[in-house]
């Protein structure tokens, strides 16, 4: 968990995630809603475009 999912467009990113496992990410929905937790796979019409792992 804590990898990064990228969302959008024609390689164009227009939204990122966070992986926390079990097929959910945290991320900021919008400015009303503020950080959820959703299904990673649910992110409306913008496909997963890519994904990376943050390594410390």
């Amino acid at each position: 968990p804590g990898d990064l999912v990228f969302y959008g467009f024609d390689n164009i990113i227009s939204h990122v995630a966070m992986y926390i496992g079990s097929g959910k990410i945290i991320h900021a929905s919008s400015p009303t809603t503020g950080i959820i937790i959703s299904g990673m796979y649910t992110q409306g019409k913008k496909p997963i475009i890519g994904a990376t792992r943050i390594v410390h």
